[in-house]
């Protein structure tokens, strides 16, 4: 089991990754004066542990949703913003009794007041390991 999780961070944080890099923009990847590239860069985690506050952010991200239903893996990196942007590997199996659980990249935003809200769900393609184009 903990081989099945280490893979599947390795790849959430390859896939986040290459996103990012996608979606950056020049002013971005420059560092800002005496922050070193935190103002607006994401950094990984040294430590993929899922705290309690994460735990509560993700639940108040999802509205309440039962913690069956959304369970934070890992925490794979932050950015700072005008407060911080989080990226959690989960867990979701969702409501229905025939569908599949399924492992998604949740990019949520916690203000400065440290109330949460969800950004994003990118639902990870295990069996899609490259795109058509790379064989």
């Amino acid at each position: 089991m903990k081989k099945i999780i280490a893979v599947l961070l390795a790849l959430a944080l390859c896939l986040s990754l290459s996103v990012l890099a996608e979606e950056a923009t020049p002013e971005a990847a420059v560092p800002q004066a005496g922050l070193g590239n935190l103002l607006g860069g994401w950094q990984a985690t040294e430590d993929a542990t899922v705290s309690e506050e994460t735990k509560s952010l993700v639940k108040e991200a999802f509205g309440g949703i039962g913690e069956e239903a959304i369970v934070p893996v890992a925490v794979l990196g932050t950015q700072v913003v005008a407060g911080q942007n989080i990226c959690v590997l989960c867990r979701i199996t969702p409501d229905a009794e025939e569908t599949i659980p399924y492992y998604a990249l949740v990019y949520i935003y916690k203000n400065l007041e440290g109330g949460a809200q969800l950004l994003q769900i990118r639902e990870l393609n295990l069996g899609q390991l490259m795109d058509d184009d790379n064989g």
